[in-house]
């Protein structure tokens, strides 16, 4: 089996179709649905190959045997020039839910559980079964995660890192037993013209989880980000990098994140019912303090991280970035401190995001294809990186004989629901 070769099949007849000279995949696991194109070719049939490509045909796209992708096809175009060639394109299953409205009859009462109120609202688009973790996808996507003993156990791959990085791995809220079979949502209904897909993501993220595609297309898998694991790849420049790019910007990042929210109370400060998160000190929540760079850039500043209250004067040299938030959708100081460090973790992202092109598909040491949601430990001697890093994106490509794979990684706990 060659990871290179990708195949399309139809899955009404189970037909497979490999004759294709380029492609790309794009899955993000911030954005609603996976995109896909393929370029494929019948010299002897073209008018054929035009009408066996159909929109909306559904198919399922293979590296090896390895699922990547089931969706349908969006549309079609020839590629000219006199060729026989045809473009063609797509998204996953999960755009059937994106593109079309949500019921405005449905209603989620106080007491259903997530996993329920899901399926009275999807139901009706196919959806019959809300799978609890991503694992299962992941496989069929990645194959297994694997090391070999020969070369050493999982831990190899952060015992380069830095102690401050090494701490910050540790420090990551351990997994919470937490299922959308068992989670109970509050009362809650569509808004007005509001997506399939927004809806069913608004309620799930109110959980602290998000949609993402599941096994099966009549399924989908509603999960938090994954930043527990050991690091399923180690990428490193010079090495099996062929380009990397660190892209740092600390223009958006708050110090501190003052939440408010009108239907919550308990727990909160009498006066004006704010909820604080800072970026800074012992008591922040922030993965990023917790990294040598993040403490280096916010302590040489001098940061005020508490909110100041009218009338209180600073000092002109220190650094004060207050981001006031209100949500009135939360129920809960849980819900509004969740709130608060989403608000925190969307400018936090933005510190470093950093780019790694791979030659090819797959780790060549352990064989797994890379993917999103897993962690990665990047050593970058030019860019100034050595940390654990998570995988948010993923673009395989093939054209002119050469593959590639480009990865998007953040910070862990950057992302947070």
């Amino acid at each position: 089996m060659s990871e290179e070769k990708l195949t399309l099949e139809f899955e009404a007849t189970g037909e497979r179709w490999d004759r294709i000279t380029e492609f790309d995949i794009e899955d993000d696991f911030l954005v609603p649905s996976d995109a896909w194109s393929i370029t494929v070719v019948d010299d002897q049939d073209p008018v054929g190959l035009r009408r066996k490509f159909r929109p909306l045909e559904p198919v399922r796209l293979y590296l090896g045997e390895r699922l990547q992708l089931i969706g349908r096809i969006d549309g079609h175009e020839g590629v000219g020039g006199g060729s026989s060639a045809l473009r063609v394109w797509g998204r996953d299953y999960l755009a059937e839910l994106v593109d079309p409205n949500i019921d405005p009859s449905i209603r989620v009462t106080s007491g259903m559980s997530l996993a329920d109120a899901l399926l009275a609202g999807l139901g009706v688009f196919g959806i019959t079964d809300i799978q609890g973790d991503v694992d299962a996808a992941r496989a069929q996507k990645m194959g297994p995660v694997r090391y070999r003993t020969e070369q050493g156990d999982a831990r190899r791959y952060i015992d380069g890192l830095s102690p401050d990085t090494q701490a910050m791995a540790q420090l990551i809220p351990p997994r919470e037993v937490r299922t959308p079979v068992t989670e109970e949502v509050p009362d809650a209904k569509p808004k007005d013209n509001e997506g399939a897909f927004e809806w069913a993501n608004r309620l799930a993220a109110r959980a602290g989880f998000t949609i993402q595609p599941g096994t099966a297309r009549n399924a989908v898998a509603v999960v938090a980000p994954d930043y527990r694991n050991e690091a399923a790849f180690r990428l490193a420049y010079p090495g099996n990098i062929k380009h990397g790019r660190a892209r740092r910007d600390w223009g958006s990042l708050p110090t501190v994140v003052i939440t408010s929210g009108r239907f919550v109370t308990a727990g909160l400060e009498a006066k004006g019912q704010w909820r604080e998160v800072r970026t800074v000190g012992d008591d922040s929540p922030s993965a990023l303090w917790q990294t040598e760079e993040g403490r280096r850039s916010l302590q040489d500043v001098g940061v005020v991280s508490a909110r100041l209250r009218p009338g209180s004067p600073k000092a002109a040299d220190l650094l004060y970035r207050p981001l006031y938030y209100r949500d009135d959708e939360a129920k809960t100081a849980e819900q509004l401190e969740r709130s608060a460090r989403r608000m925190l973790a969307d400018r936090m992202r933005k510190t470093l995001e950093y780019t790694a092109t791979m030659a090819g598909f797959s780790d060549p040491f352990t064989g797994t294809t890379y993917g999103t949601n897993v962690m990665a430990h990047v050593v970058d001697e030019v860019e100034d990186v050595n940390e654990l890093l998570w995988i948010q994106s993923r673009r395989i490509s093939h054209r002119d004989g050469g593959s590639s794979c480009e990865l998007k990684l953040i910070r862990p706990a950057s992302f947070v629901l």
